[in-house]
This record gives structure tokens, sequence and C-alpha cells, in this order.
């Protein structure tokens, strides 16, 4: 009987850094637009309720993603869906980049929430979204490279297996516990780093908009250190 030998540790680091690169580029991408709320609003003519729906339309598409995302990790393997993920992220920071109209915008934040910073000011807030789609692009290049190749992990699931799975979790409590606390942290921790936060900086306590940024970075690294 043959034995399946251990892979071999830089290959490992190098997938794990491919992957948490991936996520830290969705994130980024998740707290732009506050950054540039002044811009957008000169651009758009719009105001902080504009601005809102804009930052607050990346959810939409990100809260309908946590449903099928790990079937379809099980069903068709990382390398599969990290590809889809990756070529959806790219698109939708395209989009946002050359929008032409608020809805665009929107239609920008969903396409790239369903794949899923402090922009430069000096560079401008469009080609710093047309940057992340070119950095995306890229780690999609390196994904396809190096990932392990693999396929589905089990046949695919009928629709009753799938309501039965989905209903044989929703009865334990543990997992209820784990759901409200995550919902809790990560609905004031997005809302004010995503959404809200530099603006409120800079209105209420007068701060530019470079300095409110820094200061919500320094939140960011703060959350991060915490988190370990």
């Amino acid at each position: 009987m043959s034995v399946a030998r251990p892979r071999a540790g830089p290959s490992l680091h190098l997938e794990w850094g491919l992957l948490s690169f991936a996520y830290a580029l969705a994130y980024l991408q998740r707290v732009a637009p506050p950054t540039v709320v002044e811009s957008l609003g000169r651009d758009f003519h719009i105001g902080a309720g504009g601005i809102g729906l804009v930052a607050s339309a990346y959810y939409y598409g990100y809260t309908t993603m946590q449903f099928p995302a790990g079937i379809l990790v099980d069903l068709f393997g990382v390398r599969r869906v990290m590809t889809l993920s990756l070529i959806a992220s790219s698109l939708g920071s395209a989009i946002f980049a050359l929008a032409p109209t608020v809805p665009w915008l929107c239609a920008g934040r969903i396409v790239l929430a369903l794949g899923d910073a402090v922009a430069v000011l000096s560079i401008g807030w469009r080609e710093s979204f047309g940057a992340l789609a070119i950095a995306g692009l890229l780690n999609l290049a390196l994904c396809r490279l190096f990932l392990e190749r693999g396929g589905a992990a089990r046949k695919p699931f009928s629709p009753r297996e799938t309501w039965r799975f989905i209903s044989s979790n929703l009865t334990r409590r543990q997992g209820w516990a784990c759901a409200f606390v995550f919902a809790t942290y990560f609905v004031g921790i997005t809302t004010f780093s995503g959404v809200w936060g530099i603006p409120m900086l800079m209105q209420a306590y007068g701060l530019s908009q470079v300095d409110a940024s820094g200061s919500m970075l320094l939140f960011m690294v703060g959350t991060a250190s915490g988190s370990l």
C-alpha cells in the first residue's frame, strides 16, 4: 500500500502567502471608499448618503456569498474557486475605477465583493483602484501557477442533502453562539472602518483626509494585533 508523501514546506508556505495576499487585497478594497470620500463626492456630486450607499454595496455581495462559499470550495477545490474569486475581484475593481455613474460604482462594489486602503491622493482614486485590479490579476496568475491542482472533494450535494446539512447546523447552540459573537464584532468593526469612521473623524474632529486615514489605519493595526 502506498502512502501519500507530505507536501514540501516552502510550497505550503507559498500557497498560504498567496491566499493571505488575496484576503488582504479584498480587505483593502472593502475599506477603501471612505478614504476617497471627498473625491467621490466631488466627481459624482453626491453627499454622505450616496457615499454610504456605495460603501455598503460591497456587503450585499459579501453577505450573499457567505452561504455558498464553503460548499463551493468543498465541491470544486480551492484552486478553481480562488481563480473565479480573483477574476471577480479584479473585474469589480476595474468597473469601480472606470465607473461613469453612481450605479456603476455600486455595481463594481458588488462584483468586487462576490470575488472577496488608503488611496494615494497624488495618484487619484481611479488610478488606485485600477492598480488594485492589476494586483488582483497578478495574484490570480500566481495562484494558477502555484496552488495545488485538485478536483472536487466530493460529489455535488443534492438539494435535499444541502438542506439537511444546513438544518443540522442550525440546531447547534455552539454554532449560534459563535455566529452571534462574530456578527456583533464584525458589524461594529466593519461599519466603523469601512463606512463612516473616516468621514466622522473628518467632520466631527476636523482632521484632514490624510490624518483621518492614518488614525483609521492605526485602529485597524490595533485590531489585527489584538486578534493574535
